[in-house]
């Protein structure tokens, strides 16, 4: 509850950030087939190629030259970098 409140609080003061970008582009969408592709991109594809990057590659090849916690925090750092600031805690 904590973290979804810092969420809110980062995303409050800019209309154009939202918790999560992909909710517009799905309420703005008209067709059924084109929200069920975003929906399974989003909820199926997208966690899968990060699961498959960010632990199987990443995290393998830092981890082959370091300790298993610096190679945790490292792809844990580059994995919240390239997701939006709201969703870092």
């Amino acid at each position: 509850l904590i973290l979804g409140q810092i969420a809110r609080s980062l995303t409050s003061e800019n209309p154009n950030l939202t918790p999560n970008p992909v909710l517009p582009m799905m309420v703005s969408e008209r067709e059924l087939l084109s929200r069920l592709l975003i929906f399974l991109l989003v909820s199926v594809f997208a966690p899968l190629f990060e699961e498959l990057f960010f632990r199987g590659v990443l995290y393998t090849g830092l981890r082959r030259r370091l300790a298993w916690l610096a190679s945790a925090l490292l792809s844990a750092l580059v994995f919240a970098v390239l997701h939006p600031l709201a969703d870092w805690p």
